[in-house]
C-alpha cells in the first residue's frame, strides 16, 4: 500500500497540470453552446498532451474502486451530481464500457482536439448538466439531460480552415443519489419519455 501511495504522488507531480482552456460562448441561437478550439489549446509537458482527468483517479477506476470521485457538477434540476468510477451499470466504467466508441467517433470528427476521449466526454457532460436545453424525468429514479453541442475547430494561424462538429450529448443522472449514470453523444438527443 505504501508503494502505491508513493507512486501515486510521483505520477501526480510529474504529469497532472491545470485543465484545458477551451473558450465557450453562446451561438446565435440561444440553445447552442459553441466551443471554439485551437489546435494548440491543450497543455503539453515534455512534448505530450496532458489529460485533464487525473490519470491516478482513472487508475483507481481500473482497480474497481466504485465510489472514487472523478468530478462533480451542479445540475439545473437535481443539485450536485458526481461522476464516480462506478461499474458496468453506472459511472465512468459504464460510460467507458458502453460508450467510449461513440465518444471516440465524435472526438475523431473534431480532428482530435481532445487526445483523450474521456476529456471530451467530461467537458460535454458538465456543460449539459449545468445548462441543458431540455431535461426529462425517467422511470427508475432517473433524469435525462441534453443540449445541442457544437465544436468549432480553428487552426493555429489566422485563415486556417475551420471545421464544425454538432452533436447532442445525452446525460442520465440518478434522482435518488448523487450519481451520474451515463453520458452518450448522438446526432439526436436520447431524452425520450
Amino acid at each position: 500500500m505504501k508503494k502505491t501511495l508513493a507512486l501515486t504522488a510521483t505520477i501526480v507531480a510529474l504529469t497532472f497540470t491545470a485543465p484545458t482552456v477551451v473558450a465557450a460562448n453562446e451561438a446565435g441561437d440561444s440553445d447552442t453552446t459553441v466551443y471554439t478550439v485551437r489546435d494548440d489549446s491543450r497543455p503539453v509537458v515534455d512534448g505530450k498532451v496532458v489529460p485533464h482527468l487525473n490519470p491516478v483517479v482513472i487508475a483507481e477506476c481500473n482497480l474497481g474502486v466504485e465510489d472514487t470521485k472523478i468530478g462533480s457538477v451542479e445540475t439545473k434540476k437535481d443539485g450536485k451530481r458526481t461522476l464516480k468510477c462506478g461499474n458496468k451499470g453506472w459511472g465512468y466504467i459504464h460510460i467507458r464500457t458502453r460508450h467510449e466508441k461513440d465518444w471516440k467517433t465524435v472526438n475523431k470528427d473534431t480532428i482530435m482536439n481532445w487526445p483523450f476521449w474521456d476529456d471530451l466526454m467530461w467537458d460535454a457532460t458538465q456543460e449539459v448538466l449545468e445548462d441543458p436545453d431540455f431535461h426529462l424525468e425517467k422511470k427508475n429514479n432517473k433524469r435525462c439531460y441534453t443540449k445541442k453541442f457544437k465544436i468549432l475547430y480553428t487552426g493555429k494561424e489566422e485563415g486556417d480552415d475551420a471545421y464544425e462538429v454538432e452533436f447532442y450529448p445525452s446525460v442520465i443522472v440518478a434522482t435518488d443519489s448523487d450519481r451520474i449514470i451515463t453520458s452518450i453523444p448522438t446526432k439526436e438527443h436520447l431524452c425520450q419519455p
